[in-house]
């Protein structure tokens, strides 16, 4: 019963926690002679065609992907 009752605490404070929004977390803290900068990637928008840069996050720049070319995710197999 006890332990029942235990697991079924810790399956619920790990739920929470998978619930909460990256957001809510701040970035980690800067270490001295480092910076939090934003990434440039080299992506292809359509196979063989040409390298673009984009910055951002993964998520925006396959936002960005999907604007330019709606069939992205199965020219590149994503789906």
């Amino acid at each position: 019963m006890i332990s029942s009752v235990i697991t079924s605490g810790a399956v619920f404070l790990i739920s929470l926690f998978q619930a909460l929004p990256i957001a809510a977390f701040p970035a980690a803290s800067k270490i001295d002679g480092y910076s939090i900068g934003d990434i440039t990637w080299e992506i292809q928008t359509s196979p063989g065609g040409p390298v673009v840069n984009v910055t951002g996050t993964v998520q925006e720049v396959i936002k960005y992907a999907e604007k330019v070319n709606p069939n992205f995710r199965s020219d590149f197999t994503l789906d």
